[in-house]
């Protein structure tokens, strides 16, 4: 990519240094619990305070996608939790009522709308 706000094209390398040589350091999205999905959102958000904390001169243009990480990991956390207390006491788990969309927590199938 060339441009600052050009959109990535076919054959474009979007995270230099990533290649199947070293597929070792590619990303697994992995069917089952959001575990690592919901944690994934806490890191990025702490990674991105720890550096707003080191120098504050883009605050202004990352405070939102700061915020909207720590705000889905939190929202995360609390449907995971419904789902576990669902579970504790044997009651059915409607998860399209709870996400708003497909099961996403586990069944291990990938479809247009992510993990189902």
């Amino acid at each position: 990519m060339t441009e600052e706000n050009s959109f990535p094209k076919k054959g474009d390398i979007i995270i230099e240094g990533v290649s199947d040589e070293y597929w070792i350091y590619n990303a697994c999205l992995l069917p089952g619990r959001s575990e690592g999905y919901r944690t994934g959102f806490k890191i990025a958000a702490d990674i991105i305070a720890e550096r707003i904390a080191k120098d504050t001169k883009d605050i202004d243009r990352i405070i939102y996608p700061l915020v909207f990480l720590y705000r889905h990991y939190i929202e995360l956390s609390i449907k995971d939790t419904i789902i576990y207390s669902k579970e504790y006491f044997g009651e059915e788990v409607d998860y399209k009522k709870i996400s708003g969309h497909r099961n996403c927590f586990g069944t291990g199938k990938v479809t247009s709308q992510g993990l189902g």
